[in-house]
């Protein structure tokens, strides 16, 4: 046999994931904001530029709120990610500090230091969405499969049948 039965195991397993949309509850199946904003609204990073210091804690929350999903999944997307998304991956908690940090600021400062909050929120949407990557991780994140449930009731018996061998 030239793939041994964990590999194949491995493998149907991997498909059954990505098929079943477990990795969907990272931004959809579940009404969060972050979840609507990122699965409905977002087109660009732009979108996350503020007008006003109530959406700047928005925002920062939003994308703190992602980072955390990303987080808690590293195990499953880093089975399903390329080079560059693993490099994302592998970043995903120090970006988190770091959003989080600059929205606990955000939310202490008020409206005094708007301006120059949204000068350092542009710096850090840049550093995390483009310079670390976070752009290429959104569409494992948003990966969508109405069969999912079909899929899962009919490869999970092939997946215990090839343990038990």
């Amino acid at each position: 046999m030239a793939i041994s039965r964990f590999g194949l195991a491995t493998l149907a397993c991997i498909l059954t994931l990505t098929q079943a949309g477990l990795l969907d509850t990272a931004v959809k199946g579940t009404t969060t904001d972050y979840a609507k904003f990122f699965q409905d609204s977002f087109s660009s990073v732009k979108d996350l530029v503020p007008s006003s210091q109530s959406e700047l804690v928005l925002n920062a929350n939003r994308v703190k709120d992602l980072l955390l999903a990303v987080n808690s999944k590293k195990a499953l997307l880093g089975a399903l990610a390329g080079t560059d998304q693993k490099n994302t991956l592998n970043m995903a908690g120090s970006l988190l500090r770091e959003v989080s940090g600059f929205s606990s600021k955000v939310s202490r400062d008020g409206e005094a230091r708007f301006n120059q909050n949204k000068s350092m929120w542009d710096s850090l949407l840049n550093k995390v969405f483009n310079t670390a990557g976070l752009l290429k991780l959104l569409p494992l994140l948003t990966k969508a499969s109405p069969q999912a449930p079909i899929v899962s009731a009919i490869l999970a018996p092939i997946v215990l049948a090839i343990y038990r061998f």
